[in-house]
């Protein structure tokens, strides 16, 4: 019993270090895995009881698989890179606009997609976005960030943390809403508030939208509004899932599937970083 008390944390402070540290570019998932496989080494846990584990909370496993394929697929489709470019032409100029353009379409990604999906692909691009149109960097990644926690209250779907404790603790669609959708709702507004005021001093200044640069090619176009419609048809799946009592890896996992054949077919499936804002 003592062996265990220590290797066991042991083993998932080093797992911790590694996902954060990330040496020489190592991927978090072979990080997670190693732990993993030291535990089951380490006799921490046997086969049968990890194997209970993944069965137990294979909604929320098929979830996080679902969810991380379909933002790849929008990824590379430069579906994230299309939002930030229409933030900044419905923006027309003004920096002060840019921010509330870039909070709602950071809450709508993150209703949707989650906010892992806000925070770790449209951050990125923001930054790029604003660095490019001259502008101080900060009240957007502040609103990035932020909008990500607030927003993630709105669905179950908004936070995988919240299909977790859902399945733990079954809620209606109804119920969970009328609980939560106000205080998030509040909470969004409450933050557009705040970094407007505490940063009006560097949302005074106005840019040239043409510094954006040239926007996706034409025959990208065709694969981007296949996404773009899929994903809209995904998020209407998730709602009704949600309100139905379904289990949502399975609206998730159908949606990526969607979107892999749909990629397949159109032969369009790229690295991200050929669809990233160019420099």
């Amino acid at each position: 019993m003592s062996y265990q008390l220590w290797v066991g944390p042991a083993i998932f402070v080093a797992t911790l270090a590694l996902v954060v540290a990330r040496p020489r570019g190592l991927p978090e998932w072979l990080s997670a895995t190693c732990g993993g496989t030291a535990m089951l080494a380490a006799r921490i846990l046997t086969p049968q009881q990890a194997a209970q584990v993944l069965l137990r909370n294979w909604n929320v496993f098929g979830f996080f698989l679902g969810l991380m394929v379909i933002a790849a697929v929008a990824e590379s489709a430069g579906f994230f890179d299309a939002l930030a470019r229409m933030a900044a032409r419905g923006a027309r100029g003004s920096s002060r606009r840019l921010l509330l353009n870039v909070m709602l379409i950071g809450a709508i990604i993150t209703t949707f997609l989650t906010n892992d999906a806000t925070a770790l692909i449209l951050t990125p691009l923001v930054y790029a976005l604003v660095i490019r149109l001259r502008l101080p960097a900060l009240p957007y990644m502040f609103a990035c960030t932020f909008i990500a926690d607030t927003a993630s209250f709105v669905l179950p779907v908004s936070n995988p943390i919240n299909v977790l404790v859902l399945t733990a603790f079954p809620h209606t669609l109804p119920d969970y809403l009328r609980h939560l959708l106000l205080p998030a709702l509040l909470v969004i507004a409450l933050n557009v508030a705040a970094f407007a005021f505490l940063f009006r001093d560097d949302l005074s200044d106005r840019f040239d939208p043409d510094l954006m640069g040239a926007d996706a090619k034409a025959g990208e176009m065709g694969f981007l509004r296949f996404v773009v419609a899929s994903l809209a048809g995904i998020a209407v799946a998730y709602v009704a899932g949600a309100a139905l009592g379904w289990k949502l890896s399975i609206v998730a996992l159908a949606g990526a599937l969607w979107l892999l054949v749909g990629a397949a077919v159109t032969r369009e499936l790229r690295q991200p970083a050929a669809r990233a804002l160019p420099r």
